[in-house]
């Protein structure tokens, strides 16, 4: 057999090379970039959060977890309030750090679906030295975020 020309094949077997080579690397590519576009999650809301702690209170009362401030042996009360930013569902927070910790939703006086906006307040008894920790809970997965976070001065 005798070649007419001195091209020869290299020009298509170089093409079909190229193809070969973008078919597998979109072959594995592809199931990288969709498999983690599954796993992102909403991000922690944006919410702007202000701390007040009180010692001259009634520890008799209830805080926003159903405890009185003698069940938990508490100095005083902080009052979270929500300032400014986006709305948080009650059920994604936990409160972490005080004397009375724990969830609004399952273990005080807010319910599923109770939304804490702007001008909310969330109520919980704490000591001289704890750091009151408001968290928000992923509601997609095992991942929170501290919105914010307050350490009551002990006295000196």
């Amino acid at each position: 057999m005798k070649w007419r020309d001195g091209r020869g094949v290299s020009p298509v077997v170089g093409v079909v090379l190229m193809l070969a080579i973008t078919v597998m690397l979109m072959a594995t590519v592809v199931p990288l970039v969709l498999g983690q576009s599954a796993q992102v999650t909403d991000p922690a809301p944006d919410a702007q959060i202000a701390f007040v702690y009180t010692e001259d209170v009634d520890m008799g009362d209830r805080d926003d977890l159903n405890r009185t401030g003698n069940d938990v042996d508490a100095d005083g009360k902080i009052t979270v309030r929500f300032e400014s930013g986006e709305t948080v569902l009650a059920e994604n927070l936990n409160l972490t750090g005080a004397a009375s910790a724990g969830k609004p939703v399952a273990d005080g006086s807010l319910e599923e679906g109770d939304r804490l906006s702007p001008g909310s307040d969330i109520t919980v008894w704490a000591n001289r030295g704890d750091t009151l920790r408001v968290v928000w809970d992923d509601p997609a997965g095992d991942r929170g975020s501290v919105l914010g976070s307050f350490t009551v001065r002990p006295t000196e």
